[in-house]
């Protein structure tokens, strides 16, 4: 086991765009000659909702599969206790309770990676000493309070976790309820003030509207991540 990790997360299989592009992340971190880290362990969060042998797969294709309940311990401002897609936001925070490594690296899975991130946990930006390091969501302001969620580096802490369990986001979409937690719990005139990531590219590349070039790089990682599985 490495001192840091790569975690990606697959809460289920309802949209399947998503399960390729993870497996597409998960071949450049082991894999691809360009992008691959080696010497990092990559896991996979999944829940009951995604198929054992989908696990399977993943295992075949170089991930540590991390298999968890949806956690139940927060009350939501919405009911949406039935509702996987929106409550697996809350699953993120498992991260924090990897007590195994010192650091990881948390991403969505609709990032296209173009180089390697080995790089990136020597950055003084990625030591994460407060628990959370995150780009901005305001790209041209570094310096916003607002953190994005979907590229993390946390430094595992069983306290932190615990806490983190009883913090609650505030109101607003669904989807961004687990982003306004972290918001609240590592707000920057508080405790556990967070620190600002350089920034990275992040594109959307399956969608219609993507830019041209982005789009037939993704189709030929897609290629190769295929290619690599068959050989």
């Amino acid at each position: 086991t490495s001192k840091e990790a790569y975690v990606l997360s697959l809460p289920s299989v309802e949209r399947e765009e998503y399960l390729l592009a993870l497996r597409v992340l998960l071949y450049g971190y082991k894999y691809d000659h360009y992008t691959r880290d080696p010497s990092r362990d990559v896991i996979v969060m999944t829940t009951p909702h995604v198929p054992v042998e989908v696990e399977d797969q993943l295992r075949a294709d170089g991930a540590i599969i991390f298999r968890h309940d949806l956690i139940p311990s927060i009350t939501d401002p919405f009911d949406i206790n039935s509702d996987h897609i929106c409550r697996h936001c809350y699953n993120k925070l498992l991260v924090w309770n990897m007590i195994q490594y010192e650091r990881v690296l948390l991403a969505d899975s609709d990032f296209l990676m173009v180089r390697s991130l080995e790089g990136i946990w020597d950055e003084p930006e990625s030591q994460a000493e407060t628990g959370l390091a995150a780009r901005s969501v305001l790209h041209s302001d570094p310096g916003t309070d607002y953190l994005d969620s979907s590229f993390v580096i946390a430094r595992p802490n069983r306290t932190m976790f615990e806490e983190l369990l009883l913090v609650q986001g505030s109101p607003g979409p669904m989807q961004d309820i687990g982003q306004s937690l972290l918001d609240k719990y590592f707000r920057k005139d508080g405790p556990h003030p967070w620190s600002a990531l350089d920034e990275k590219l992040h594109e959307k590349c399956w969608m219609d509207s993507g830019d041209w070039a982005l789009t037939s790089l993704w189709s030929m990682k897609v290629g190769k991540m295929l290619g690599h599985q068959l050989a």
